[in-house]
């Protein structure tokens, strides 16, 4: 209808970047000044006092579909909250290069960074790293199948969770824009730079149609 169902969310500074939970249960917002603010999806209210990073460079916003963690990320840094303790202050990873993705695992355990050229994967309770960097190229995909079992990265592959080694690998001549997995993992759906479609099946990894163009360096989901 276009009506307004939420009232102006007053902050200490501009804010540059939103997320819902998926529950739809809070929306998250971060200010220019690094400020993160968690709000009641509903009333508005205010649901944490705010919480100052010190990192200006924050913009995007990331809730676990768990409910537990809240990331957000942008430059070389990324800040994790804890959705149930949020009295403590966020933990902080400090990368040297800008981070260009991230993504949680379904439960939230796990915490993947992109930090082109190379991808790491960091236990999200400690940010204690699970892995040395892993070469992702000039890539911008990360995603984590529904499951959780696999990481998909770069040309594209899948890594397994288990070992993080790549477990399949995808026909491609072209980076990835963005990929999806369908909802039950089966299929995954990439755009690449040039504006075409792909589609594989992720148990053989084989391709289950030629590359269909749409347009010009898609970058949408």
């Amino acid at each position: 209808t276009g009506a307004l169902v939420l009232g102006p969310l007053m902050h200490d500074s501009a804010p540059v970047g939103c997320a819902f939970e998926d529950n739809r249960r809070w929306l998250a917002s971060v200010t220019k000044a690094g400020v993160i603010h968690l709000w009641d999806r509903h009333t508005g209210a205010s649901v944490n006092s705010p919480r100052p990073t010190g990192i200006a460079s924050l913009r995007n916003l990331s809730l676990s579909r768990c409910g537990r963690y809240l990331l957000a990320y942008g430059g070389r840094y990324a800040a994790v909250l804890r959705l149930d303790a949020l009295s403590e202050p966020a933990s902080i990873l400090e990368h040297e290069r800008w981070i260009s993705n991230a993504c949680f695992s379904p439960e939230g355990e796990t915490l993947a960074t992109l930090a082109r050229p190379s991808v790491q994967v960091w236990r999200t309770a400690d940010l204690q790293p699970l892995t040395a960097p892993i070469t992702a190229g000039d890539s911008a995909l990360l995603e984590f199948s529904p499951d959780g079992d696999f990481l998909a990265y770069h040309g594209p592959a899948l890594l397994d969770r288990r070992t993080w080694r790549i477990t399949r690998k995808f026909p491609m001549t072209t980076h990835l824009a963005t990929a999806n997995f369908s909802p039950s993992g089966g299929l995954l759906a990439g755009w690449d730079w040039e504006g075409y479609l792909h589609l594989w099946d992720t148990s053989s990894g084989a391709r289950l149609w030629p590359p269909q163009y749409l347009a010009p360096r898609i970058s949408g989901s």
